[in-house]
């Protein structure tokens, strides 16, 4: 009975050291950030979808007329996404400042308008300056920002030379806010 006890203790302890929990491997951190493009590529896909959205494929779009003539001639919303650089007070609205972040023919500067209601809910949602987000907007108009006044060659900014650059294409698309998703 006495070596009964014992072999039943000798077992239990035996067992309980196989179940001892290891400690967590670090998630390689490729893999996390795999994932969280995943959820953002299905995100902007969902809101593309729901929305029956356009995206701007400027790869295709060499002059400022055309992307203004494929404006004019949507239909639908567009999808735009970009990281959120600025946000201004407008009378009782908001004007939401993204930069769009696809390569191609244009840099697209986006101001989208939205109401003071709609704003606390994005407020919320932005964690800070920089943050991208996927943006559905009904676009209102598109101009173009050229000459751009450039700084160059000084230490600080009372002594640069200022110059003009004709040769960047940064166009300001403005659109009013249907809906977002803001990255974390």
């Amino acid at each position: 009975m006495k070596y009964t006890y014992l072999i039943i203790i000798v077992i239990f302890f035996s067992y309980c050291n196989n179940e001892k929990s290891t400690p967590p491997v670090n998630q390689d951190n490729t893999s996390l950030e795999l994932n969280k493009d995943s959820l953002y590529k299905i995100k902007f896909e969902e809101l593309k979808q729901k929305y029956s959205a356009l995206e701007i494929d400027d790869d295709s779009l060499n002059f400022t007329y055309e992307l203004d003539d494929f404006i004019k001639t949507l239909k639908s919303p567009i999808i735009i996404s970009g990281r959120v650089i600025d946000i201004l007070k407008h009378n009782e609205d908001y004007k939401i400042i993204v930069k769009y972040s696809y390569g191609g023919n244009f840099e697209i500067m986006t101001v989208i308008n939205i109401d003071k209601y709609n704003f606390l809910k994005f407020k919320f949602d932005l964690k800070e300056r920089y943050d991208k987000g996927y943006f559905i907007i009904n676009p209102i108009s598109i101009k173009p920002l050229y000459p751009i006044l450039k700084a160059e060659n000084g230490s600080d900014e009372d002594d640069a030379d200022l110059t003009y650059d004709f040769n960047d294409n940064v166009v300001k698309l403005e659109g009013q806010l249907i809906d977002y998703y803001i990255e974390y």
